[in-house]
């Protein structure tokens, strides 16, 4: 594994440190989405699905609830157990608590694979040749991002300047879709990705959003005394804006078929 696959491994795995925070405070995906994937897949109920990162079962608890069952594959053995505490009693979630790439797959067994904001983490090529093996032989990637939307005002900016935040301009955003789609078709294993967008907003006292301040990157990574530090500002932040905010999302999907 080179430097950037270790940089990566060890950055993806700090949320592992944080999983009852993760669980609570990380923001879900809009319906709209999880029907957009179903439509224009066709996966029925009796499909299997492969998830990738799963977390805590933030996007795998949507698919559930639609009544699907789910295999999924989290390194992180503090999200995996909330999730099997969580998803236990409906009997349709299997984890298997490793990395994708270390991950001996069921070839040619899976309809859809998906990946809820996790899929940067995963080394490349050898994430997505994974996937297609595993992946019948019209099966559907489906990667999907919240990414975290500024319209330059001031309340972001100040929260920006704390240093825990990566808040986007709508220009840098797009940016980032045209790398995750180039990524996609670079692969060679499936065919130019379908992009669809959903923006969404979601509101946040002071204690919220503290709490989903804690399950980012920025956070988990910083000393004890920057992070005393920004939560002090952000609780005195969001106070001084009336003691809420709203936050805008725009989560943007990325449907191929392996070729």
């Amino acid at each position: 594994m080179n430097k950037d696959s270790d940089f990566s491994k060890n950055q993806s795995e700090v949320f592992d440190l944080a999983s009852d925070y993760y669980d609570k405070f990380r923001p879900s995906y809009p319906q709209e989405l999880i029907n957009c994937i179903i439509s224009e897949t066709g996966i029925k109920t009796d499909s299997t699905i492969l998830e990738i990162g799963a977390g805590s079962g933030k996007a795998t608890e949507l698919f559930v609830n639609k009544g699907f069952n789910m295999y999924c594959i989290e390194p992180g053995e503090n999200l995996a157990a909330v999730a099997l505490k969580k998803f236990g009693p409906t009997r349709q979630v299997e984890y298997c608590t490793c990395r994708l790439e270390n991950w001996k797959e069921k070839k040619e067994y899976f309809d859809l694979a998906i990946s809820a904001q996790a899929f940067h983490w995963v080394p490349k090529p050898i994430g997505f040749l994974k996937c297609a093996s595993a992946l019948k032989s019209k099966g559907f990637i489906g990667l999907f991002w919240n990414l975290y939307l500024t319209y330059n005002e001031p309340i972001d900016a100040e929260l920006s300047e704390t240093g825990m935040f990566l808040l986007q301009s709508e220009a840098s955003c797009e940016e980032r879709i045209k790398s995750h789609t180039q990524e996609i078709k670079s692969s060679g294993c499936f065919k130019e990705a379908i992009v669809y967008r959903f923006p969404w907003s979601q509101r946040y006292t002071a204690d919220e959003y503290i709490g989903f301040m804690k399950t980012c990157n920025g956070y988990l990574s910083a000393s004890e005394n920057d992070r005393q530090a920004a939560e002090v500002k952000v609780r005195e932040i969001i106070n001084r804006y009336g003691g809420f905010i709203v936050r805008q999302y725009l989560c943007v999907l990325f449907l191929a078929q392996k070729l």
